[in-house]
């Protein structure tokens, strides 16, 4: 029997309560979220102050989860944070697909923007056959591996980027990404990609052609080829012709 939390008074007048029938046991709070069969069963679900600090935001992933579950073709999820970089920890989704068509990133993505905020939306998302459980029936975070966040392998191998646009965006997307190099068609969400990276991509890009390139160009044109169309489009309106270099060398590495 545990009479609290050591030399932590506050903490222990939080989790431990007054038995409400009246004894002197008194009730301790777990933090996990259950609920209870028709037939009497006591069903762990989950903890209830699962948070993770992401780009300076407080997210609660239990919320995201929650979303992810209401998303036609998706059984059951879990959220995690993953450092790839050391210091920029990145939202992770892992879930299993119904036994209907599993459903696509893009779906995914598209479906979590309409509820939640971008910085809510997971860089990454993983299928699994079954989410790991501990031995006593609870999800086993600890198990959930760090996704791959090489450029995805293709049945038919995407072109490098050739023009002087398309070369500068691929070198900034790779450098941006941390990958050795970006292909044309290559999409910038399967490559791990979020909103904080688009920013990054758009503040080069407008750096390195002097002109107007918002974030929000990525979620239009995810790759290099039709991120390469805006841009050509806006030299164009600029009285500037595609081949023109980036005036800054160093925004487009």
């Amino acid at each position: 029997m545990s009479l609290g939390y050591w030399r932590d008074p506050e903490r222990t007048q939080a989790a431990f309560l007054p038995d409400p029938q009246g004894s002197d046991a008194r009730v301790y709070l777990t933090g996990d979220l259950g609920k209870r069969t028709p037939d009497g069963i006591l069903l762990h679900i989950e903890r209830k102050d699962l948070q993770a600090k992401v780009r300076g935001y407080r997210v609660d992933v239990v919320e995201i989860e929650n979303t992810l579950r209401t998303i036609a073709g998706v059984r059951d999820a879990v959220v995690i944070t993953h450092e790839i970089v050391p210091g920029e920890p990145r939202l992770v989704a892992y879930y299993t697909a119904t036994t209907n068509a599993e459903p696509t990133i893009a779906a995914l993505r598209a479906a979590l923007g309409r509820t939640l905020p971008d910085y809510m939306i997971p860089s990454a998302f993983v299928a699994l056959d079954a989410i790991p459980v501990t031995p006593n029936g609870k999800t086993d975070r600890l198990h959930l591996r760090p996704p791959e966040w090489d450029r995805p392998e293709r049945d038919v191998g995407a072109p490098d980027a050739g023009s002087a646009v398309e070369s500068a965006l691929a070198s900034m997307w790779a450098s941006v990404l941390g990958l050795d190099r970006v292909g044309l068609d290559d999409d910038f969400f399967e490559l791990g990609g979020d909103s904080l990276q688009a920013a990054r991509i758009a503040a080069r890009a407008t750096a390195a052609w002097k002109l107007s390139i918002p974030a929000r160009t990525l979620l239009k044109a995810p790759t290099v080829a039709s991120m390469a169309k805006t841009v050509v489009a806006a030299l164009a309106r600029s009285g500037r012709g595609e081949d023109e270099p980036p005036r800054n060398a160093r925004a487009a590495t």
